[in-house]
């Protein structure tokens, strides 16, 4: 087979490092998406691929269930302690944040100014 450790170390070394190289590029278009729009603050992940957004600011009783009626699914704050604020995991592909990020945006849009 020919397979040693060092080879085997060195190709799951690339692995894990394109890994890291997909989720940052998620993570950018997430900030340059989200980072500046009105009633929503991002906190951004220290060693994961979960971005915390609070929208305490967008005044909504449920934001989880607000979110899930306009097709994107969160995971509630309040699970975690918080019910202002939704889990975003971005460790999908780019095609499935780009319709995520779409989708919340509308949400926004559809609750008028902020």
């Amino acid at each position: 087979f020919g397979c040693t450790r060092g080879t085997l170390r060195t190709a799951l070394h690339r692995i894990r490092q394109a890994l890291l190289d997909y989720l940052r590029g998620n993570l950018a278009l997430i900030i340059e998406q989200l980072g500046n729009l009105p009633g929503v603050k991002l906190y951004r992940p220290e060693a994961s691929f979960l971005v915390w957004m609070d929208v305490s600011a967008l005044n909504l009783n449920d934001p989880a269930a607000y979110f899930l009626q306009q097709g994107v699914a969160f995971s509630p704050g309040a699970d975690f302690g918080d019910p202002h604020c939704l889990r975003f995991n971005f460790g999908c592909t780019r095609g499935t944040l780009r319709t995520a990020l779409h989708r919340i945006r509308q949400a926004i849009d559809a609750l008028g100014p902020r």
